[in-house]
């Protein structure tokens, strides 16, 4: 049983609602394109469940472009000891639209991390640690920072593990890793 936090921004939810569409869409023989629509209809980022893999997500993260597999990447994630709900994330970057300028490649981390300052912080941890690249996943609260190998990963994951923060060493999937592991 995954045990992924609630309002930390990692799909949880959306993951689940995907796995059993694949259920049901197996039983019923239903066609893709009918699967996506569902998909589409049913969560914001539950399309993007449904392949895996590397992607972009576009609108609400209903709209992906997926791209190639990169190479096999360690991650650490770390869940703070607080929650950030989807709707105060979209809310707090509406009234700051214009105002902040994203630093990552997520465009609610600045909005969010200016309400909740330990993401920022835990940000810059991770990147003085070594990762490659770190920013906070989804809506938040948790953050992720990419490691080239398994020791660096465990070194900064020593490292970052503070208070009641939870944290969790992961490898990315390729496509076809996550495609495998599916539901049939």
């Amino acid at each position: 049983m995954k045990a992924i936090p609630m309002q930390a921004g990692l799909g949880g939810g959306s993951s689940d609602a995907a796995a059993a569409l694949r259920v049901f869409a197996s039983w019923w023989q239903l066609r893709s394109d009918v699967v996506r629509g569902i998909a589409e209809r049913l969560g914001a980022d539950v399309p993007f469940f449904l392949v895996g893999g590397r992607a972009l997500g576009f609108g609400r993260g209903d709209r992906v472009v997926y791209f190639g597999d990169l190479p096999r990447t360690h991650v650490v994630v770390v869940v703070p000891p607080f929650g950030v709900s989807t709707a105060d994330a979209y809310g707090w970057w509406d009234r700051d639209r214009g105002r902040l300028t994203p630093r990552g490649s997520n465009d609610l981390e600045p909005s969010v991390a200016r309400r909740r300052p330990a993401i920022a912080r835990i940000v810059d941890d991770l990147l003085r640690l070594g990762a490659s690249e770190a920013a906070m996943s989804g809506s938040g609260s948790a953050v992720f920072g990419l490691f080239k190998t398994a020791a660096a990963a465990r070194r900064a994951a020593t490292r970052v593990r503070k208070g009641k923060r939870r944290v969790e060493i992961a490898r990315t999937l390729t496509r076809a890793e996550c495609q495998a592991l599916a539901p049939k």
